[in-house]
């Protein structure tokens, strides 16, 4: 899909809880806010027991996205050439941990929109490419809507 624009400006949202980038980069491509996309990730769960327990695997984002009417894939290599958004997992610090953190390429403004609440910090954008670099993720890229019959 070679779009110029995007079907809404992607825009940050912050996500609320600790572990929930994987959540707030879905809600940035999709257009949705953080509630609306938690409750998409977890319909049947009101209580969480922990922040730990908002952690989402590749797979399930997948079929969240393409269930809310996107087409989303798994990609690996370069992707900034690509005309569409790219949600980017990481190994975050320290290096030697197993958190991963989310950032949404956006290829129309050339830039990662990281939801983090550190997001003030703001690391510059070979920073990011460098921590993607040295991670061994496969990026999820959300080429666009599913035609409605």
């Amino acid at each position: 899909m070679t779009v110029k624009q995007w079907y809404f400006p992607l825009a940050r949202v912050k996500q609320r809880d600790d572990y929930g980038c994987a959540m707030a980069s879905s809600a940035i491509v999709c257009g949705l806010t953080y509630s609306r996309m938690r409750s998409e990730f977890f319909p049947k769960r009101r209580h969480f027991t922990d922040d730990r327990s908002l952690c989402v695997r590749g797979d399930h984002m997948l079929r969240v996205i393409n269930r809310l009417g996107f087409t989303a894939k798994y990609h690996t290599g370069s992707f900034k050439h690509l005309k569409c958004p790219v949600i980017v997992p990481f190994a975050w610090f320290p290096p030697d941990t197993d958190w991963i953190h989310c950032v949404v390429w956006d290829p129309f403004e050339k830039r990662y929109i990281d939801p983090g609440p550190d997001h003030e910090r703001h690391m510059s954008q070979d920073e990011y490419s460098k921590l993607w670099s040295k991670s061994d993720y496969r990026v999820i890229v959300v080429t666009g809507k599913r035609a409605t019959p």
